[in-house]
């Protein structure tokens, strides 16, 4: 059983925070006098944010300092991932596009493949595309758009890393 350090409560071994007053165990870096406030972010569970009020005060007014948790740069890393997804799908647009010989005056056709091609030219040149001459369509399948497809997946994930380790807190460890 887990004693509570703060109302003295006997908690589950498996408890992260204390049922009566909803203190976190195990987390040494959150100064004793700070309090604990419940904020209902949209698509998760209740997430606590540490307020401590500061030594100092202004004009009677107190000044407060929040502990912000890794849960704050969610919204961050959904941006990239959505970002990455969109790209993801104008590649695999772009590909199938290509490889199934799309008229390319097509407006929606030439819609993807302005688009995507800012995205798909630094990446050209690198391997030949390969050109199929069938009775009616031309299919191209384009190496350049599968490597930008895996690069830009590389970056996404490599920033989604440096959020993670700029969002965890000294002296916590990057799962």
């Amino acid at each position: 059983m887990k004693v509570c350090p703060k109302c003295g409560m006997q908690n589950d071994d498996n408890s992260v925070v204390c049922t009566q007053c909803g203190y976190l165990f195990g987390n040494e870096n959150i100064p004793q006098n700070a309090q604990t406030v419940y904020q209902q972010p949209v698509y998760a569970q209740q997430t606590p944010v540490y307020v401590q009020p500061a030594i100092q005060k202004n004009n009677g007014m107190k000044n407060i300092r929040v502990y912000r948790t890794h849960e704050n740069y969610l919204k961050l890393r959904r941006i990239v991932y959505y970002i990455l997804g969109v790209l993801e799908v104008l590649f695999a647009f772009r590909l199938i596009l290509k490889l199934l010989g799309a008229n390319p005056v097509s407006g929606f056709v030439s819609f993807i493949y302005t688009i995507s091609g800012v995205f798909v030219n630094p990446f050209s040149g690198i391997f030949t595309t390969v050109v199929s001459n069938g009775d009616k369509t031309t299919s191209y399948l384009e190496p350049a758009t599968i490597i930008a497809m895996i690069v830009y997946a590389l970056i996404a994930y490599g920033v989604i890393r440096l959020i993670k380790i700029y969002a965890t807190p000294k002296g916590k460890e990057i799962l």
